[in-house]
């Protein structure tokens, strides 16, 4: 293998790593993204309709 040819390989490996970094970091901004939804939801929600913070 020339050097070229392993630097090349190198860079594949490396973006291949970068590809999967963004899917992860995407994952986790839409799971966040979620779970501020659901606080709101809850810190919004009609108290009269919560006995004891249960749900009736």
């Amino acid at each position: 293998m020339s050097y070229l040819e392993h630097i090349d390989a190198y860079q594949s490996r490396l973006e291949a790593r970068l590809d999967d970094s963004r899917t992860h970091k995407q994952q986790f901004l839409r799971q966040v993204a979620e779970l501020k939804q659901e606080i709101y939801n809850l810190a919004t929600e009609d108290p009269e309709h919560i006995d004891n913070g249960h749900e009736q």
